[in-house]
């Protein structure tokens, strides 16, 4: 196989090298689903190795999803863990303790000019500046905008053959200095922009109603970018498990409580079955408290500390696995239950990546690149339209 990055094993060995240096490896790969692997075992096998890293790495959902990607394309190529960079404290101890032996950085800020090479990089830059659902937001006015000229700095430094972004549409609109800034950049650096709006429900088969942008950035491209196809969604109650938790517990805010009441009340007439109400959830923190049929509103980080939705058919909020698995991610992959409290850890995974999206739109990437890759999460589905 001709080599998709030129010279691209002798920038490996290079990294490796820099790694090795600053910080030895540890033998045990601890619990975290996409601890460094053995590369030995990786040059036995002649997969090429490329090393990921992150800013604003949040609870490590990107290298969640490297582990799903090595396991499909064993062989082929393996992502290895080169660091990850997150200021936010809570988020800091997730990584420690899912990821024992990823270097972790702080701030972006002070931390930028000592953030090792790498050859693939993920950013999910803060998206409260550019949401609609913060009414306060100040778009590029905000303070936390300053991340994306220190993501950029990186990025001319280390020159990533790949760069994955994430963040909510309204980045287009309320954030469009920040997104044209970041654009201009990365086109004056080398590298081809490729935008889509992806949806989680749709391209991610989590039951979620989540919309996000994706750039995609590509340094050597050798063949036009493929998004993901669409998959089948997964049942809200597929993702709820068997526990049927604590019944009964209304939201202490009486303002959520009574937009439940409301819309039990109105359902009453209608005669709903326990298994359609099992598909039926209420956004009680919404200003309109409206209700969801087969899948929930967006989870953001506020929803998220507040217990998520109010599942009709459990008479109760989501429990933090649920949570969880609305993103994607497998409960018993993380210790985040033990490392921080609920709210925090709701917060968290709110503000997370959805883990089969990101995964697929990687290998959208690598593919780009000349890699062989296969979709983790439907290998036969990938889409016909190229942007």
């Amino acid at each position: 196989m001709s080599l998709p990055f030129p010279k691209r094993r002798r920038r490996a060995a290079a990294i490796a090298q820099e790694t090795a240096r600053e910080a030895p490896a540890r033998i045990s790969p601890g619990r975290g689903a996409a601890s460094s692997t053995n590369v030995a075992h990786e040059e036995t096998c002649g997969s090429e190795v490329l090393m990921l890293g992150s800013i604003c790495s949040g609870i490590g959902v990107c290298h969640r999803a490297a582990a799903v990607v090595n396991a499909s394309n064993a062989g082929v190529l393996t992502l290895r863990d080169a660091f990850a960079c997150e200021i936010d404290r809570h988020a800091r101890k997730v990584l420690t303790a899912d990821f024992p032996e990823l270097r972790l950085f702080g701030d972006i800020c002070e931390d930028g000019v000592r953030l090792p090479l790498c050859d693939v990089l993920t950013v999910g830059f803060a998206c409260q500046p550019f949401s609609p659902a913060n009414r306060r937001r100040k778009g590029s006015l905000d303070e936390r905008c300053r991340v994306v000229d220190h993501v950029i700095r990186y990025i001319e430094r280390a020159t990533p053959s790949m760069i994955v972004m994430e963040n909510v549409v309204g980045l287009l609109s309320h954030g469009r200095e920040v997104f044209t800034n970041l654009v201009q950049h990365l086109q004056a650096a080398g590298y081809s922009i490729a935008m889509k709006v992806l949806r989680g429900e749709v391209h991610g088969g989590v039951p979620q109603r989540r919309h996000r942008l994706f750039v995609v950035a590509l340094r050597s491209p050798t063949r036009a970018m493929v998004w993901p196809g669409s998959i089948p969604m997964r049942s809200l109650p597929s993702i709820l498990g068997d526990d049927v938790g604590p019944q009964g517990a209304r939201p202490s805010a009486p303002r959520a409580a009574a937009k439940i009441d409301a819309v039990e009340c109105s359902l009453a007439p209608c005669g709903v079955t326990e298994d359609e109400s099992a598909h039926m959830v209420v956004n009680c923190h919404s200003q309109l408290g409206k209700l969801f049929i087969g899948k929930t509103p967006c989870l953001t980080a506020n929803r998220g500390g507040q217990g998520g939705f109010w599942l009709l058919g459990r008479r109760r909020m989501m429990l933090l696995d649920e949570l969880l698995q609305l993103q994607g991610i497998e409960p018993a992959s993380t210790r985040i239950h033990m490392t921080v409290s609920f709210r925090q850890a709701g917060f968290l995974i709110g503000n997370a990546f959805t883990l089969p999206l990101i995964a697929r739109v990687l290998v959208c990437g690598l593919r780009a690149v000349g890699f062989e890759a296969v979709d983790p999460i439907e290998p036969s589905c990938m889409a016909t339209a190229e942007t």
